[in-house]
């Protein structure tokens, strides 16, 4: 006789495991995704420039913000490195908010949100003619660039155009300026763009332009980044081989390139400065579209006497549209146009939020929320408790659980039955 006695092999039913724990956990149902959950502690800080210190808390803190925030601060970042659990922050935000009246909510997922999907969702809450000839415009001006490769090439011609058109500054130190001046000449990255040997690891399908692409056409898979889709010095870090091949026009900018890391590093931010008006004219709809929406969603819910709330759970995928994301956030309400307050909880890496936000974003900023805790200090995490919810969620069933939850009972302890 074993240690079990009369008990089953298994107490819990193999097909549950597949439904309480999947590979993201964001495609569980509500009552699951409450089950299984852990508190998470945070470090709160109430000044964006203070990369230090800060109080230490829970996710109930978060609540708290987000019910006491003020219109004049209208945004609360969840920062962290990718895969810390930010936008499952987001999610428990989103199921303990209490529901109002006064309030709109407007949640977007991570997971498979195209631009069109994007769009759509936000122009659910938006009436009227104007409103009506942007959803025509949205659906036909996505759907022209639905064919993937196409919409890369167009997109890699149209970086090459507008970094040579665009790509020169006037500030900056001399030798900046210099540099920009000849990487946006036509013997630059012009040159680059267009020469069939770079052309390979352009286009390669882990690369930033057929990653853009095809998160705007059907949005971010489960496998992707959380990390906002942009072109880095690695892409730029041609083999001797690779230079020696490369055509006339594009041998001198390849060498020069793979000679000189900070170089490279100035190309890689100079395509990413262009990634913008790039997406728009691709697909046919932008930033600016995007702020024009969300800007006459204000207007109708001021009308109305309402307020919006905006959940983010994946700030990268706005990617090639967060100029307008950011310009409508931060628009202020006038008496030739009257707004509606808007507020703004927003998932975002760490690295993009410090080097990459305007200075509106930091000055309008009401708290911060990080998920990496301050030197010195331990999680208190218990791996004993995190994956008891998960054999307790098991147990019980996804059937039970769903039952419970649309009930407002408390979860049971499916151990407590065993004799």
């Amino acid at each position: 006789m074993s240690w079990r006695g009369n008990l089953p092999a298994a107490c819990w039913n193999a097909h549950e495991a597949s439904a309480i724990i999947p590979v993201e956990a964001e495609s569980t149902s509500d009552a699951i995704f409450l089950a299984t959950h852990s508190t998470i502690p945070i470090t709160q800080r109430d000044q964006v420039g203070n990369a230090h210190g800060g109080a230490v808390v829970d996710e109930q803190a978060l609540l708290r913000a987000v019910q006491e925030q003020p219109a004049d601060q209208p945004i609360i970042p969840i920062l962290g490195k990718s895969g810390t659990g930010k936008s499952h922050l987001v999610r428990w935000l989103r199921t303990h908010l209490e529901e109002k009246e006064s309030t709109r909510l407007i949640f977007v997922p991570k997971h498979r949100m195209s631009l069109r999907g994007i769009l759509e969702l936000i122009l659910e809450h938006a009436t009227g003619e104007r409103a009506d000839e942007l959803r025509a415009k949205v659906s036909t001006a996505v759907d022209a660039a639905a064919d993937e490769k196409t919409a890369q090439l167009k997109l890699r011609n149209a970086l090459a155009v507008n970094i040579e058109t665009r790509g020169q500054r006037t500030d900056g130190s001399p030798e900046e300026i210099e540099l920009r001046s000849y990487l946006a000449s036509p013997a630059g990255l012009p040159a680059l763009f267009g020469d069939d040997v770079f052309r390979g690891r352009l286009l390669d399908q882990n690369g930033p332009i057929a990653r853009l692409v095809r998160e705007k056409l059907s949005g971010k898979g489960d496998e992707d980044k959380e990390d906002a889709f942009g072109f880095t010095a690695a892409d730029l870090n041609l083999s001797v081989d690779d230079v020696n091949r490369a055509g006339q026009a594009a041998r001198e900018v390849a060498g020069a390139l793979t000679s000189e890391l900070s170089f490279r590093e100035l190309a890689a931010r100079m395509i990413n400065e262009q990634l913008g008006p790039s997406v728009s004219e691709v697909f046919g709809v932008g930033g600016d579209d995007l702020k024009q929406i969300l800007t006459d969603v204000r207007v109708e819910l001021d009308k109305q006497g309402l307020e919006l709330l905006v959940l983010i759970e994946d700030f990268s995928i706005f990617q090639g549209i967060q100029g307008g994301l950011i310009d409508a956030i931060t628009l202020i309400s006038t008496e030739s146009q009257r707004l509606c307050p808007m507020r703004v909880v927003m998932a975002v890496t760490t690295g993009y939020f410090v080097n990459q936000m305007p200075e509106t974003v930091y000055t309008r900023t009401y708290r911060v929320f990080d998920l990496e805790l301050p030197d010195g200090m331990d999680a208190s995490f218990e791996p004993s408790g995190f994956a008891a919810r998960y054999l307790n969620a098991v147990r019980v069933g996804a059937t039970a659980l769903e039952t419970a939850h649309a009930h407002g009972d408390e979860l049971t302890n499916a151990c407590e039955q065993c004799p």
